[in-house]
């Protein structure tokens, strides 16, 4: 799934953005979902309470209250999201110095055309498929991505994943072992049976326990210790 968010207070340049993307849909064999926001806050907002990762956002500059430059500084400085693609519009020139802190994929001048818009959505997807690394898991029969650098370890509790971030710590249902088929090329490991661990997130390994970058300490299976070593010191020397 692509997620898309369009960020603008003037609805008839949210219904165009989405109708450009939903006639695309029809041509892409994935899914695209599109969400629609009429302030920056309200974007923010969203984004920080249901951990929500886009892969794309249009954002309009001149929002009242908190624009858009200072709404992608939000989300680049304090929710510390530099996978998600963004767009700036505007009918005015002049912003491209305060941009840069943001880093843009891009700006478009209105009034819009729908070819630019739409180059900018075909090359958010190619730069999505080529780059940046994302974990998808569903929640209450919706899917989230979450960035596997931000990832520290699954926990399996019964049914149910604990997945610890950086940040948080989310739950949803799953297995450990379809969780390792999609993570397992991003070196992620079993320390235990019931933990599946980032290598890079590891500050240091133990005989029975290893300690990870947030200071929390997983237990180590008697299974899983010598394997540990081996695949903790490769996946090292490979960074």
């Amino acid at each position: 799934m692509f997620r898309i968010a369009i960020c603008d207070d003037e609805l008839m340049i949210c219904s165009m953005i989405e109708r450009v993307i939903l006639d695309y849909q029809k041509f892409y064999p994935d899914e695209i979902l599109v969400d629609t926001y009429i302030s920056g806050e309200e974007l923010c907002s969203e984004i920080r309470k249901n951990n929500e990762l886009y892969d794309l956002i249009f954002m309009d500059v001149e929002l009242e209250s908190l624009n858009g430059i200072e709404a992608g500084k939000v989300i680049r400085e304090e929710i510390r999201n530099y996978y998600t693609k963004i767009v700036f519009i505007s009918g005015r020139d002049g912003y491209f110095r305060e941009m840069i802190d943001v880093q843009p994929m891009g700006f478009l001048h209105k009034p819009l055309a729908s070819e630019q818009i739409l180059d900018k959505v075909v090359l958010a997807i190619e730069m999505a498929d080529k780059g940046d690394y994302v974990f998808e898991y569903k929640k209450e029969h919706n899917m989230h991505k979450q960035q596997i650098k931000d990832i520290l370890y699954f926990e399996a509790e019964n049914r149910v994943i604990h997945m610890v971030t950086t940040q948080d710590r989310i739950s949803f249902y799953g297995t450990l072992s379809e969780i390792f088929n999609k993570v397992e090329k991003y070196h992620f490991f079993f320390c235990h049976k019931s933990y599946l661990v980032n290598n890079a997130h590891i500050k240091e390994i133990r005989p029975k326990m290893i300690r990870m970058t947030n200071n929390e300490t997983l237990p180590v299976g008697r299974k899983n210790k010598d394997i540990l070593k081996i695949q903790y010191e490769f996946g090292k020397g490979e960074g």
